[in-house]
């Protein structure tokens, strides 16, 4: 346990130090911080993962979901270069199903998960038409992406129902999940409305990067 808390002590000053570089304003800064803070929360799951004995096949789906979620952190650093923002949105994207079969593996489903999916999926045009944003030819890609942002939000909920591994991996998947959510709608608004970027950096961040780092830190209890 000392060293997990040390990876969290050493990834906090590290979160602290990419805040400061405010908007990626100093690429160089903001690729080492960004890399660094990333690398720590995937290391942290690494060791949760041996800690806990390493024989969960559900581990390792949230490991690699965890990796590729590194690499789209690495390549969002560039994101002024379309072709790199496509590459981590990919990233992000692999990342994303391999947290969904990791969550449908552990958990089951139920009917009501399935109609709170099918409503927050109904409601994704009046809320783009409402927030007036303009995705253009974006517009069904990042459809999928919330199709999926969505589904895996709701079944990190699921872990709470039927505590697969008990209720401190339940309350620290859930809310893990939830604030990946909230931090992937932020970055949409980032991305999105260019006038809200500066505003939505810092939240956007540390809802990201406590999310990921209570989900690593869930596998500490499997």
């Amino acid at each position: 346990m000392q060293i997990t808390y040390i990876l969290l002590s050493v990834e906090t000053a590290s979160l602290i130090a990419l805040l400061w570089n405010k908007n990626y304003q100093n690429k160089k800064r903001s690729l080492i911080f960004k890399s660094l803070t990333s690398l720590l929360f995937f290391y942290i799951a690494v060791h949760s993962f041996l800690f806990s004995g390493g024989q969960e096949i559900f581990a390792v789906f949230i490991i690699t979901a965890l990796l590729f979620c590194v690499i789209g952190d690495i390549l969002i650093c560039f994101i002024k270069r379309k072709f790199f923002f496509k590459l981590a949105g990919t990233s992000f994207f692999i990342g994303h199903v391999f947290y969904c079969i990791g969550f449908f593996y552990a958990t089951r489903t139920s009917m009501i998960e399935i109609v709170i999916l099918i409503v927050l999926w109904l409601l994704f045009p009046l809320s783009v038409k409402i927030s007036k944003v303009a995705l253009k030819k974006n517009y069904f890609l990042v459809f999928a992406y919330f199709i999926l942002l969505s589904t895996m939000c709701v079944k990190s909920f699921s872990f709470l129902f039927y505590q697969s591994f008990g209720l401190s991996n339940a309350m620290m998947t859930a809310a893990g999940g939830l604030l990946f959510y909230i931090s992937d709608i932020i970055i949409f608004f980032e991305k999105f409305q260019k006038e809200t970027r500066r505003k939505l950096f810092i939240p956007n961040l540390i809802t990201y990067y406590v999310g990921q780092t209570l989900i690593a830190l869930s596998l500490l209890f499997i």
